[in-house]
């Protein structure tokens, strides 16, 4: 099961990660890609040359400023945190075009969410930890409120079909009384969530906690959206 979701987690980050790739300084044009050049000039002159005439790197991973912020929705469930752990790595490494700047951006409705992510990142990624500001908690009913949480992101992860839990609405965020309960989503599933109180057919609830993500995602102006099929969906074509 771990390998499984693993190879999966490397897939998404992949997806996210291709539009950073940047040209590098030292590798042959597309033109004489494969091909052998002969050239009668002397070694200092024919590389001096080929240092003026190679092109300026290009892409978000070349350019510091240009990097890019991720979220992910659910990632106090295995496959989010394992994705955002993975992510959270590579923000650390030169060069991956990921802004390690509050990116990753754990989404979630409750402080479950985060507190189901930092038990995954533990024991997987050695001296791995989110802090609350890489996290912020959305009312997924509400397409305005969740999109306010987005901006400024460039990219990302979705899933179709989440592992649910009612939770009560954590306190001094978007609950209208104290009694107010909401349920908690995460990306694939969370070992030891109760879900005694989720109703048997939930179609409904995935549908509109998918459609509004997207919206927000859309009227947040995010340039990419990468969606997960989970194991848990039923109808793909419903998404």
């Amino acid at each position: 099961m771990v390998p499984t979701r693993s190879l999966l987690c490397l897939s998404v980050v992949a997806a996210i990660a291709i539009h950073g790739t940047t040209t590098h300084a030292f590798s042959p044009s597309p033109g004489l890609a494969g091909r052998r050049v002969i050239s009668s000039s002397s070694p200092s002159s024919s590389s001096s040359s080929s240092l003026l005439n190679m092109e300026p790197p290009k892409g978000c991973a070349a350019k510091p400023f240009e990097k890019k912020r991720i979220a992910i929705f659910g990632a106090g469930g295995y496959l989010g945190a394992t994705a955002f752990g993975f992510l959270q790595r590579a923000a650390s490494i030169y060069g991956t075009g990921i802004s390690a700047s509050s990116s990753p951006r754990s989404i979630s409705a409750t402080s479950g969410g985060l507190e189901g992510l930092n038990k995954v990142l533990g024991p997987c990624f050695k001296l791995a930890y989110a802090g609350e500001d890489l996290a912020r908690l959305v009312d997924t009913s509400s397409v305005s409120h969740t999109t306010e949480r987005l901006k400024t992101f460039d990219a990302c992860i979705l899933g179709t079909t989440y592992q649910l839990e009612q939770r009560a609405v954590t306190l001094n965020t978007y609950e209208k009384n104290v009694n107010d309960k909401t349920y908690e989503l995460y990306l694939d599933e969370r070992y030891g969530a109760w879900q005694n109180n989720v109703p048997e057919n939930d179609a409904d609830v995935h549908e509109s906690i998918f459609r509004n993500s997207v919206r927000a995602c859309r009227e947040a102006g995010l340039s990419h959206l990468v969606v997960v099929e989970t194991p848990r969906t039923v109808k793909p074509s419903d998404f």
